[in-house]
């Protein structure tokens, strides 16, 4: 026998957001289809199965005053709560009811199943465009000259990205190896590290000296200093510090080496 989804269980994906409430919709959606006549004419008659707000876990979360337009399943639709799934619901709506009238016949078993399974598609398609959205929102937009850590086994090598028209180019920090990847790969495997015109616009102004708090403990700092002119003293007795930490030590160092380097060149 199925398991059949429970307001109970509707109302806790509801609580878990907008994916979950999705998806628990999708599988209520999808049991009609999962079993024969004999045993969905069972459970429809006793309202183990039934359709409506309290069994949708969207409804759930959205079928209550100012938030039901915003209900996923409502979308390029009349956003009034009455044209649920592109108009799918109310198709299927009318079946489940014809079963009702017709003594949960053969063949109006077979046209609730059917427009079942059409609002089955729709949510399916709203549920996939969901969660490309919300994978979006996790990773961070490339932008022409960042610079990205890309793990090979247990090295990190650096790279430039590089947008193009017919993809993105990566020009490896350690020699001209040129190698197109896509943008997904690119944001599954690497981490964030800079940009590289903000590293150009930073480098050109003059740094001397500069310090990081671990942790923001001022008892333990990373400390470098340009002494003359080609030489940096580094003072640290820490070596444990937060990405963040690392990443703006990454930035000064580099500041005060194209300083050297500038100073180096006026001899």
């Amino acid at each position: 026998m199925m398991n059949w989804i429970t307001e109970k269980q509707a109302a806790e994906a509801a609580k878990q957001g907008k994916i979950p409430a999705l998806e628990c919709s999708l599988l209520h959606w999808q049991q009609p289809g999962m079993v024969g006549y004999v045993e969905l004419a069972a459970v429809m008659e006793d309202k183990q199965f039934h359709i409506g707000p309290a069994p949708c876990a969207c409804c759930q979360i959205y079928n209550t005053g100012e938030t039901c337009g915003d209900c996923p399943l409502l979308a390029d639709t009349p956003k009034d709560g009455r044209c649920c799934c592109g108009g799918l619901y109310a198709v299927a709506s009318n079946t489940y009811t014809s079963c009702e009238r017709n003594h949960y016949s053969n063949a109006s078993m077979q046209a609730f199943q059917e427009a079942a399974a059409e609002v089955c598609k729709f949510i399916a398609d709203v549920l996939e465009k969901e969660k490309a959205k919300e994978k979006k929102k996790c990773e961070p937009e490339l932008q022409h000259g960042d610079v990205r850590l890309w793990g090979i086994g247990d090295y990190l090598q650096e790279f430039i990205v590089d947008l193009s028209d017919d993809g993105i180019n990566c020009l490896w920090a350690n020699g001209d190896l040129r190698n197109k990847k896509s943008e997904r790969e690119i944001r599954l495997n690497s981490i964030f590290l800079c940009n590289i015109f903000d590293d150009l616009k930073r480098n050109s102004e003059d740094l001397r000296e500069f310090e990081v708090c671990a942790h923001g403990n001022s008892n333990c700092v990373f400390k470098a200093t340009l002494e003359g002119s080609d030489n940096i003293v580094i003072d640290s007795d820490n070596w444990n510090y937060p990405l963040k930490d690392v990443v703006k030590i990454h930035q000064q160092l580099g500041q005060i080496i194209a300083f050297a380097k500038r100073q180096e060149n006026k001899k």
